[in-house]
């Protein structure tokens, strides 16, 4: 079926009956309030969200002492076109809530004091981190995720840092990877 709503010049509101029911496929432009429930029975789908995933191919290095950004450099999908895989970052189409969770595959670590510490850099700065040791001979993962209300324009990358042992981040689509996804 099709809806057409067509409102008087200037109105910009159309109101529908309250027992109004929608079947085959509606594409509704602009803004929809709804004041009470919608019930769906099948998929509701948004398709202005950013959805990413990316990953690394290519092993690479990571110096001890020296933060290095992760270049994730192949996208698995990226619904709004807006992760670069040329400079690993990513780049706010749409202000609102995004969610990123990456995680890196290390070589083996030998040195009992050495730590990882991944890190979400915002706009060129640290802005969310987390750090685990890395004193195993097992190649060690670790990873990062976090929710970040951000604006247009604004930039995120992924960063690490080996304290005192430099290791390789290890090339491989199941460890070494970063999702993104608006939530609001």
């Amino acid at each position: 079926g099709v809806l057409t709503c067509a409102t008087p010049a200037g109105a910009g509101v159309v109101l529908l009956a309250s027992t109004q029911t929608f079947t085959g496929q509606n594409t509704f432009n602009n803004q929809v309030t709804v004041s009470s429930d919608v019930v769906v029975s099948g998929r509701l789908a948004s398709n202005g969200n950013t959805f990413i995933s990316v990953y690394r191919t290519g092993n690479i290095a990571l110096p001890a002492d020296v933060y290095r950004q992760v270049p994730f450099n192949t996208e698995e999908f990226d619904t709004q076109n807006e992760f670069d895989t040329t400079t690993s970052s990513f780049t706010v189409k749409r202000s609102g809530v995004y969610c990123f969770n990456a995680t890196i595959l290390l070589t083996d670590t030998t040195a009992t004091t050495n730590r990882l510490i991944i890190n979400i850099y915002k706009n060129g700065g640290n802005f969310k981190a987390f750090q685990q040791p890395l004193n195993t001979s097992v190649n060690p993962s670790s990873g990062v995720s976090a929710c970040i209300k951000l604006s247009t324009n604004d930039q995120i990358a992924i960063y690490a840092y080996s304290t005192t042992q430099a290791v390789t981040i290890l090339a491989d689509a199941t460890w070494t990877w970063l999702t993104i996804t608006q939530v609001q």
